[in-house]
């Protein structure tokens, strides 16, 4: 059998491994320990990571991050495909140590977006005192510039907050939307500051009034989930051209419940309300306005249904769901059966508060200050 050359293995076949599996390997020789640590490596890591070549690390090595209050805030990280081992510990940024409360706005490639307030008394139109960016796998953490920021920038809101990668600017950023004033900013980590965007009147409206979900992020576009009475439509921002657009739904007399990106797909989950129990629907976005119902649920039980939140499609056709503020690993053939399922958390006092998708990776909040080894 022909021997690979070690270059070929360090510099094609290792970037494209999950990263656990990476940091693994450092302890081949001393060799690979200083080579896969440089930030050479990282970048070649990064490259495969964003033109698909390590599918088995953006679909299958999912991980969600929670913020449970126990007394303190913790952070704990549970993996989305065996959700029933439990939670992992995960250590606190610094700047976050005596916060009061730390709220997970928003994730991308491994990094994760954390609101954080020192106040005790909550008071309306607070804002958080930072916003980190921080990855939970390398444990690096950055505190965002305030450089050309608003109030409305650090509004203190669980939604409104969406990072993306900008591949023509290689570039990491984070649209603020802020639905009380139809305003939208966005934060640049490469330029390290914040800037307003100007956006038409009717966007304006679209983006300042109603309900809305947290958004997702699929092709480079954001998608934020927005309701009126028994109207729903989709506003799509598109990050290229940084403008925003209103979609039409037919989801009419259905309430969504939650929207998500799974298997590089947009799914919306949507309720019907019948006399003698509640529908749910799993609908699949292919295309502007055309939907795939990929499965219908009639719910029955004691748990309502439409407080469950669906977080992750599992490979095996599970759901990893939240209800409140607990964890469930829901078998929607049982719970089409009558059948409730136990919380993972296990315990009340483990109230989940905010919670975010995420991948284990070696990208980092300071990788534009970081020059190559």
């Amino acid at each position: 059998m022909m021997e690979l050359p070690a270059d070929l293995i360090l510099s094609d076949i290792l970037p494209r491994l999950p990263a656990k599996s990476v940091v693994r390997f450092r302890s081949v020789c001393k060799q690979w320990n200083s080579f896969l640590k440089t930030s050479m490596f990282y970048n070649l890591h990064h490259h495969h990571l964003l033109t698909g070549c390590n599918m088995n690390t953006r679909y299958h090595h999912q991980k969600l991050l929670v913020s449970i209050k126990n007394p303190s805030v913790k952070l704990f990280s549970i993996d989305c495909e065996a959700p029933d081992d439990g939670f992992l510990r995960h250590v606190t940024p610094a700047p976050l140590e005596e916060a009061i409360c730390v709220s997970i706005l928003t994730s991308c490639n491994g990094m994760t977006c954390l609101g954080m307030r020192k106040e005790k008394e909550w008071m309306y139109d607070m804002v958080f005192d930072d916003l980190i960016l921080w990855n939970p796998f390398t444990s690096e953490y950055k505190r965002l510039s305030k450089t050309n920021s608003h109030a409305e920038c650090y509004m203190e809101t669980y939604d409104g907050f969406t990072m993306y990668y900008s591949s023509s600017e290689d570039d990491y950023r984070i649209l603020r939307t802020v639905k009380k004033s139809g305003n939208a900013y966005i934060y640049s980590l490469k330029s390290d500051s914040w800037r307003k965007l100007v956006i038409t009147t009717s966007a304006a409206v679209a983006l300042g009034s109603y309900n809305w979900m947290p958004s997702v992020v699929l092709d480079e576009k954001v998608f934020i989930l927005n309701s009126y009475e028994e109207d729903i439509w989709i506003i799509r921002f598109d990050t290229k051209t940084e403008k925003f657009t209103k979609m039409e739904t037919h989801f009419r007399k259905r309430k969504f419940s939650r929207h998500v990106i799974d298997r590089g797909c947009f799914h919306v989950r949507v309720r019907h309300c019948y006399s003698d129990g509640m529908g749910l629907e799993v609908l699949r976005m292919n295309g502007d306005g055309d939907w795939t119902v990929m499965g219908t649920y009639f719910v029955k039980g004691d748990l309502d249904p439409y407080k469950f939140q669906p977080l992750h499609l599992m490979s095996n056709g599970n759901w990893l769901m939240r209800y409140q503020g607990c964890l469930y690993n829901v078998d929607m053939n049982m719970v089409n059966n009558g059948n409730n399922c136990d919380p993972l958390n296990g315990k009340e006092e483990m109230c989940i508060t905010t919670e975010v998708k995420y991948i284990e990776t070696f990208v980092s909040p300071n990788r534009y200050m970081q020059t190559s080894s």
